[in-house]
């Protein structure tokens, strides 16, 4: 990510309305029902409520629920003069302008630049376009063209930071700027409805972001560096006591039979049926699953590169063939297994274009391939990536997006469908820093020394200040089913 200009919305952004949607709710509180015994916090809470629900102003279908005419929206004035600057918003923009080029671009009413002056903001923003003052408003694509052109940065080097999918997120992406979410606001509940709204980063806070941001301008810095990168291409699990402590939390998995090998034996009940693991690790995967099967004619073959991950295979399961090798040249015969699976394993893969046409190669007639991987667009909030700035950049190198990766399986002949289930935990940051300091992930063992220990140490430093905060850590989890017919 090259970021070299900022561009901000202002309100629930820089600016806290909370207090000027409560003026509001007072108001619309005076046309509600008596006896339905609302409060303005009960308005304030449905209020949320809409936004999480709806795209657009969630006034409407607020009156909508309430049974309130549309038509009376102009009694509910929004209370301006109530608008207060979030504390972290200064100290934040005084930080990221010694790096970036900062802007603003927001639907507000005339006048804005002069309220960026009276918020003591003055000389901090290179542009301020308010939709007011231009003649258009968000999400139109034009304002986002008058935006870049007034930068003087290309597309990608601008990054969208707001609190709405609808107004700031989609349509900069539509754009072709990096986007950032601020989750604070009435819209924070608000899910991505498909791909393109979901941001390149979230942060709870400016300051957050703004940590993130230098981070990352600092290890950019690094990586343009000869023999200073900040991270490898692929992860070293040959390093010393890497494969030996592989397992000490991926053993608690838990790895239910796979269906695809007991249909298998389903219909060919006398014939043995052939399992290749692609990227087979330590033998997790091929120990359950051999376990479940234990006595029915199957022949489970674990494929790795690494000599130090297979030597701890070997000493866990019995009766699986492993083998040295790589995805891209399957040291296998043409249609000689009836499933194979790659689980977690795929973004590790040099060309993965050769990858999935070897396991194409090597699937029989009616076989099934089984592709199990986090999907980094989908989990911008993963408290790895919180912590650690730029490991999301990482990923999207190492990683392929859905689409394309059934796309190139379309291209061998093979039927796909992708499944993308997102769960959200509440991770303390205590948490975050015992997980990250055994540096287990492949995102920690291959960001370099200086960039683990940056991360490391604002999460000590954090946690040192006295802060309690949990992170809503996000992870999703890709799923993906290919056939040959």
């Amino acid at each position: 990510m090259n970021i070299r200009c900022i561009v901000f919305d202002v309100g629930w952004t820089l600016v806290d309305e909370t207090e000027a949607h409560r003026h509001r709710m007072g108001h619309l509180l005076k046309a509600c029902d008596p006896g339905a015994g609302l409060t303005v916090d009960r308005l304030m809470e449905m209020y949320e409520e809409s936004a999480s629900e709806h795209h657009g102003d969630p006034l409407m279908p607020l009156l909508d629920r309430l049974g309130v005419s549309r038509e009376r929206r102009n009694e509910f004035p929004y209370g301006k003069s109530m608008e207060r600057v979030y504390p972290d918003a200064s100290p934040a923009l005084q930080i990221l302008k010694k790096n970036f080029k900062l802007g603003v671009l927001a639907n507000q009413s005339p006048g804005l630049p002069g309220r960026i002056g009276q918020y003591g903001w003055d000389g901090l923003f290179d542009f301020v376009i308010g939709s007011g003052d231009v003649g258009l408003k968000k999400p139109q694509k034009e304002i986002y063209e008058l935006a870049e052109k007034t930068s003087g940065c290309r597309p990608s080097e601008i990054l969208m930071v707001g609190d709405r999918l609808d107004n700031d997120i989609a349509p900069a992406k539509t754009a072709g700027w990096r986007t950032a979410r601020i989750l604070r606001g009435i819209h924070r509940r608000k899910k991505p409805e498909g791909s393109g709204e979901v941001p390149d980063m979230e942060a709870e806070s400016l300051d957050q972001l703004a940590r993130m941001l230098i981070a990352f301008s600092q290890e950019k810095g690094s990586r343009e560096q000869p023999g200073k990168g900040a991270y490898d291409a692929v992860a070293d699990y040959n390093r010393e006591g890497v494969a030996a402590q592989y397992d000490a939390d991926r053993g608690r998995w838990k790895i239910g039979p796979l269906e695809a090998i007991g249909r298998r034996l389903a219909i060919t009940p006398s014939w043995t049926v052939s399992v290749l693991d692609v990227g087979c690790g330590t033998g997790l995967w091929l120990d359950a699953q051999s376990r479940h099967y234990e006595g029915k004619p199957v022949r489970w073959v674990g494929l790795d590169p690494s000599p130090g991950m297979l030597a701890v295979a070997r000493g866990k399961v019995a009766g699986v063939e492993l083998v040295e090798g790589r995805a891209e040249r399957l040291p296998f015969d043409e249609a000689s297994f009836d499933v194979l699976v790659s689980n977690f394993a795929f973004h590790h893969f040099a060309d993965k274009a050769a990858a999935i046409a070897e396991m194409a190669r090597v699937l029989k007639p009616g076989g099934t391939i089984r592709l199990v991987n986090m999907d980094p667009w989908s989990q911008p909030g993963w408290a790895v990536y919180i912590a650690f700035p730029g490991t999301r950049d990482m990923d999207m190198e190492r990683f392929w997006p859905v689409d394309r990766i059934t796309d190139e399986f379309k291209r061998h002949g093979l039927a796909s469908t992708a499944d993308v289930t997102r769960t959200v935990t509440p991770t303390p940051v205590t948490e975050i820093l015992a997980e990250a300091e055994q540096r287990k992930c492949s995102q920690l063992l291959i960001l370099d020394a200086a960039a683990f220990e940056r991360g490391i140490s604002a999460l000590r430093k954090e946690i040192a200040d006295g802060a309690n905060r949990v992170v809503q850590s996000e992870f999703a989890l890709l799923t993906l089913t290919a056939i040959r017919k």
